[in-house]
């Protein structure tokens, strides 16, 4: 909700328009009296002693409730933002750790031995030249059967 609140262009461009006094009315004013003094901060010390003053605050957002000054909450909730972000950076950094151990292991398990290949390759393949060798003797003893018959 606060990011759209917004400071007033006219009170931007000069500051000393900012309201720091605030009305000093007695019982006895009358009209026509000053209540109002050109060098009145009464509402600018009466803002800066807000947050010196007590609140009770209820628990929320992993705080406990308490009875605390407002200075004092608001750096509750920057150290619980401060923890919460730690803790988070941390568990990404585990995480890209974890995820950087698993793929190493999945590469390992699925990766390629191309000397293991290379040797299979020429097993098959020394195979494959004497399966061929007994197929063509088997041709030749059967060819020469067919002649002796």
């Amino acid at each position: 909700q606060a990011s759209n609140m917004a400071v007033r262009s006219d009170i931007l461009q000069r500051p000393a328009k900012l309201s720091l006094a605030q009305l000093a009315l007695k019982p006895t004013s009358a009209p026509g009296d000053f209540v109002l003094g050109a060098s009145d901060n009464t509402g600018a010390l009466g803002l800066a002693a807000i947050g010196n003053a007590l609140f009770s605050f209820d628990s929320r957002g992993g705080l406990s409730g308490a009875s605390m000054t407002l200075n004092d909450y608001v750096s509750q909730i920057s150290g619980l933002q401060s923890d919460l972000a730690s803790n988070a950076s941390d568990d990404a950094a585990n995480l890209a750790s974890i995820q950087q151990e698993v793929t190493a292991r999945k590469n390992n398990a699925e990766g390629v031995n191309m000397d293991e290949e290379l040797s299979n390759m020429m097993i098959y393949q020394q195979a494959y030249n004497a399966s061929a060798r007994i197929m063509t003797v088997v041709q030749q003893m059967f060819d020469t059967l067919m002649q002796a018959v």
